[in-house]
């Protein structure tokens, strides 16, 4: 068990790389590298689903650190565009 984290929470996390190994293995990439897409669809229905369990309060935690993330995806990829233009 982490030092902050339950035995769920380490159970959990385990499983899911374990999950994340085998998706990729089982649906390689074009290249014949791993694949991630699967994974992201799967992880992305399985968080939608778990989000509606949260607290109204922690579910508007989430979203903001995803719009920041997202910002941080998009000032990216301008930032590439803009250099592919240059």
């Amino acid at each position: 068990m982490g030092l902050f984290s339950s035995e769920n929470q380490d159970t959990f996390r385990d499983v899911l790389k374990a999950f994340s190994t085998a998706a990729g293995k089982n649906y390689p990439d074009s290249y014949g590298g791993y694949g991630y897409a699967y994974q992201a669809g799967y992880f992305e229905s399985m968080c939608n689903e778990m989000f509606g369990y949260l607290p109204k309060k922690l579910q508007k935690r989430f979203i903001e650190d995803i719009v920041r993330a997202a910002q941080k995806q998009e000032r990216q990829v301008i930032e590439s565009m803009n250099k592919e233009t240059e």
